[in-house]
């Protein structure tokens, strides 16, 4: 009898043992995905990748009709181009003004840009939504080695070509591109941030990404503090604005 019970006690915790492995092995919580353009916007590869096992849209336009490629571009974030085109992302699809992303990097004198979205397949004789080739983009803009690049690579020749009256600008904007970066428009007046290390900040929140507490402070500078760093009492706070954003 004094055995069975003996076995039946040892039964007992190797199941429990067994239930403490299985809890022990489940996976922790999956942060949330944040939006394929924001996150190509604050270079967050693991987020992309994630994206990507997931099957994510590399060709998906934003409000301004800007692909992940063309932010990438507008970056100048070399790495980032090359990893989107061998996600699969299309170096043809345009813009609203029919850019493409070399378009876009012929206007902004980005040889290297250029190579990769050749080497990518991009269309050299493509034409924009006035007519013009990336080639003559650069030409117009005086991006003299970019032209050359553009002809070496096959691009017919537009040096013999006047510029038109109006000559393209840098696509996007500076402007675009500023507001791209802003999460949302602020709304609260400026209060006081402070970290566990008792750093404070006056500045306006902008919202909340990628774990990562966005703040605007008075002299116009878009700072990111990490959630985790902020006293107990802000961070209760963050999320809480957050919140009300999304009811909004």
């Amino acid at each position: 009898m004094q055995r069975i019970i003996i076995a039946i006690s040892c039964l007992f915790l190797l199941t429990a043992c067994e239930v403490r492995i299985e809890d022990d092995a489940l996976p922790a919580p999956t942060p949330e995905l944040p939006d394929i353009h924001e996150a190509v916007l604050d270079s967050d590869m693991n987020a992309l990748r994630r994206h990507y096992q997931a099957g994510g849209d590399f060709n998906a336009r934003n409000e301004q009709g800007l692909t992940p490629l063309h932010l990438a571009i507008a970056l100048d974030d070399r790495d980032l181009v090359r990893q989107l085109l061998d996600w699969g992302a299309d170096p043809d699809v345009t813009d609203e003004h029919g850019s493409s992303p070399l378009h876009m990097a012929a206007s902004r004198d980005l040889r290297h840009a250029t190579h990769l979205l050749i080497r990518g397949g991009a269309g050299i004789e493509a034409r924009d939504g006035k007519g013009h080739t990336p080639a003559e983009i650069a030409h117009y803009m005086d991006h003299t080695e970019v032209v050359d690049f553009l002809i070496a690579a096959g691009a017919d020749d537009p040096r013999e070509r006047e510029a038109p009256e109006e000559r393209p600008a840098v696509s996007p904007s500076p402007d675009v591109l500023a507001e791209l970066r802003t999460p949302t428009p602020p709304s609260e007046e400026y209060q006081t941030w402070t970290s566990i290390g008792r750093e404070e900040v006056s500045a306006q929140f902008l919202g909340i990404t990628n774990d990562m507490v966005v703040l605007r402070t008075p002299d116009d500078q878009t700072i990111r503090v990490p959630v985790p760093h902020l006293q107990e009492a802000d961070r209760e706070r963050a999320m809480t604005m957050r919140s009300q954003r999304a009811l909004e």
